[in-house]
């Protein structure tokens, strides 16, 4: 058959035909040849391949092939054939990739093209779209499980710091009831308010300069439900049904109620308490500075601070929860206002000692006010300034009770 497809450039199918019915010009003996080789019957084939070979029709005969012409000059050697280089190819091997990929079909194809290579800000631009994400949920999660305000959490740090560093102040002291005390360092300061002071009143003015003589102690916090229950025996605060109540500050007493109050322990620890002048309570809520707040003069950073109507939601809050002024000392500001020993006298600066005030003399037949400081849970932040004697209406009764009235505790040096 490969015999049979050389001459004819065919394949046999069916009948065969002789090889010269398809090729006219084709010598007729290798009709025979072919036929005998592809012979139905085996008895008619060649008997072996050398029978086949010797009956293959015989070249017919030529004229003597022509004398090759030798050379007379030996040609110059060919030489070795340089081999081209293969073209290097330039692109990046992401860019041949994408080039392939792009030539098969779709359907068949099983390559992803890789991506092109990143830039910084395109990263950049990525990692801060994750970070504002991961922002967004972590102030949903705060919103939804009630947690606090960021800035309120960092307060609550620095309030930590503060604490722990009255904890180790060597000018602290602690009475038989727990009651934390700062001691504040004789000094000389401005009392009062300047007249062009916003909100100031006329009470407040003059300013004159007061000196404070000798060093006393002051309570770190106003006094607690917990402690005047401890020495009184009763709690007569508004805000005694709550489960914190012990740490909130005591209301609802009369100047002569924190009178008698000071009197108790002074007796069974042979100390001396005291309520606060009203210069030493000015001078030691001022702690170094001249400004209408510790902090300075922008009334919107007293919710750092204190309780009062805007923060407070109508309720006095544990003692100690607010930031403390340079000199250590929590709720200067707010919460509940704060009995002095002083009588109130609206024009007493005027006439105030240089040294050491104490206010006005009490008057025979006549009930003084006594001088309020600080603002309590219910006041605005004008009636909250340092120099402000207007926390309550100025001054109060001395045997008047209100759940915005509370007191803080002085105790002398021996």
């Amino acid at each position: 058959m490969l015999l049979y497809r050389s001459l004819t450039g065919r394949r046999p199918a069916g009948a065969v035909e002789p090889p010269s019915s398809l090729i006219p010009d084709l010598d007729r003996r290798w009709d025979s040849m072919v036929m005998r080789c592809m012979a139905i019957d085996p008895s008619r084939r060649f008997a072996s391949a050398r029978d086949a070979l010797a009956a293959l029709p015989s070249r017919p005969k030529t004229s003597a092939s022509p004398r090759l012409k030798i050379p007379t000059s030996i040609p110059a050697p060919i030489p070795p054939r340089t081999p081209i280089p293969a073209e290097i190819p330039t692109e990046s091997p992401t860019e041949i990739l994408n080039e392939i990929a792009a030539q098969i079909p779709t359907k068949a194809r099983r390559v992803v093209a890789v991506p092109a290579r990143i830039g910084i800000r395109t990263r950049m631009r990525r990692l801060l779209g994750v970070v504002i994400v991961l922002f967004l949920v972590a102030g949903l999660v705060w919103h939804v499980l009630g947690y606090r305000n960021p800035l309120d959490i960092a307060d609550d740090a620095l309030r930590l710091k503060d604490k722990v560093a009255g904890a180790l102040d060597p000018n602290t002291t602690t009475n038989s009831i727990g009651m934390k005390f700062v001691r504040i360092k004789a000094g000389e300061f401005v009392m009062g308010t300047r007249v062009n002071e916003p909100n100031s009143q006329s009470d407040e003015w003059p300013q004159h300069r007061v000196r404070i003589t000798k060093p006393f102690m002051m309570g770190r916090y106003e006094v607690t439900q917990g402690q005047y229950q401890a020495v009184m025996g009763v709690n007569p605060s508004r805000f005694s049904r709550r489960a914190d109540s012990d740490d909130r500050p005591v209301e609802n007493v009369s100047g002569d109620d924190a009178m008698e109050f000071c009197r108790r322990p002074s007796e069974k620890e042979g100390k001396s308490y005291r309520l606060p002048t009203e210069a030493e309570w000015e001078y030691a809520c001022r702690a170094g500075v001249a400004t209408a707040y510790c902090f300075g003069d922008d009334p919107s950073e007293l919710n750092r601070y204190g309780w009062f109507d805007a923060n407070s939601a109508n309720v006095t809050h544990p003692v100690g929860e607010k930031r403390a002024n340079a000199w250590g000392l929590y709720d200067m500001y707010g919460n509940v206002g704060e009995w002095c020993g002083d009588c109130y006298d609206e024009d007493y600066y005027a006439r105030s000692p240089a040294a050491d005030p104490t206010g006005p003399a009490i008057q025979p037949g006549y009930l003084p006010y006594r001088v309020l400081r600080g603002g309590s849970w219910d006041s605005n932040p004008q009636n909250c300034r340092s120099g402000c004697r207007s926390g309550y209406r100025s001054r109060s009764a001395p045997d008047v009770r209100d759940g915005l009235i509370g007191f803080r505790l002085c105790l002398d040096f021996p």
